[in-house]
């Protein structure tokens, strides 16, 4: 909004550009990072992929004290009732109603407040 406002329309294809070679700067960064230890003990039980992910992050051979950890938590979240989305939003169980409630009610609040339409329309008050 700031750079429309002190630069005109002409620039503006500039603006988009910057941030766009700072996310392409980021995914070529991201091909060389491991796994996440944790998404792969607990999607895949990958324990030694697991390990080895540890390993290189931590630059330490020691990690059979966090891995068993993550073992731990792999096993105490497998006990956990998981519900779909449908679950959810057709209320068959009671424990979601309140918290689907709460969201849909900010926002609804969210859009009677207005704010919405003043993130909206702030660029042309400006001016």
């Amino acid at each position: 909004m700031g750079f429309f406002v002190f630069h005109g329309n002409k620039r503006w294809p500039g603006a988009l550009a910057f941030p766009a070679l700072i996310d392409l700067f980021q995914i070529v960064l991201l091909l060389f990072c491991p796994e996440s230890p944790v998404w792969l003990m607990h999607t895949k039980y990958a324990e030694e992929k697991a390990a080895g992910a540890l390993r290189q992050l931590r630059g330490d051979e020691e990690v059979e004290q966090e891995t068993q950890g993550l073992r731990d938590d792999h096993r105490s979240e497998s006990r956990i009732v998981r519900a779909s989305v449908w679950e959810v939003v057709f209320l068959r169980d009671a424990n979601w109603k309140m918290p689907l409630l709460m969201c849909i009610l900010l926002q609804v609040g969210r859009q009677l407040s207005g704010v919405n339409a003043v993130s909206l329309t702030a660029a042309v008050d400006i001016r």
